[in-house]
């Protein structure tokens, strides 16, 4: 079988797989983005899914993922057939923290989650995070296809508000 970014091999993951896998450990470093990836992906590296969040603006079909060591209220998958679009995090457990990982974010906005928050995004990487600056706290961390800054801000996630995800756990 070949998933939607190429991987033919079971035995060699798919570069999108060791993203998955290494964000459940907190590792962010190498996170690529979701470019590619598929449900056949997630399953793999992030195990059986169930049925996940449904949301009134939802961003399609989702799924919840068991969590890992960093992860642990579990990964939710959103899901356009079987392409992933987007995933959530609820408090994410980075080591090393976020700004050690991977510098500092490309745009820093208000956090429609909690007014106590910043997001702060990495767009080119795909990622943006809901902090809880003063304590150096990843609350809600969001997975999505590297975009240019200027297409973040318009995007979904730049724009979402805790009426479309609350933070159930």
């Amino acid at each position: 079988m070949t998933t939607t970014n190429g991987s033919t091999d079971p035995a060699r993951p798919a570069p999108c797989r060791a993203a998955l896998k290494a964000l459940t450990e907190g590792r962010l470093a190498g996170w690529i983005g979701l470019d590619g990836c598929s449900e056949v992906d997630t399953e793999a590296a992030l195990g059986a899914g169930r049925p996940g969040p449904a949301l009134a603006n939802a961003w399609g079909r989702a799924r919840k993922h068991p969590g890992g060591p960093a992860t642990p209220y579990g990964v939710d998958v959103w899901l356009d057939g079987p392409r992933v679009t987007a995933i959530s995090v609820a408090a994410a457990r980075i080591d090393p923290p976020l700004i050690a990982a991977l510098g500092e974010p490309e745009a820093r906005i208000e956090s429609g989650l909690s007014s106590d928050w910043e997001q702060w995004a990495y767009p080119r990487r795909g990622l943006a995070a809901h902090v809880d600056a003063r304590r150096n706290e990843v609350r809600v961390l969001y997975g999505f296809s590297p975009m240019a800054v200027s297409d973040f801000f318009k995007s979904e996630i730049a724009q979402v508000h805790s009426e479309e995800y609350p933070l159930t756990r």
